[in-house]
């Protein structure tokens, strides 16, 4: 489970620095 939410953490961190960047 832990690895799970982590690896879906971290999508959400890429996701919302590329909206920043953009």
């Amino acid at each position: 489970m832990d690895a799970a939410w982590q690896e879906a953490s971290d999508g959400l961190e890429l996701s919302q620095k590329k909206g920043d960047e953009e």
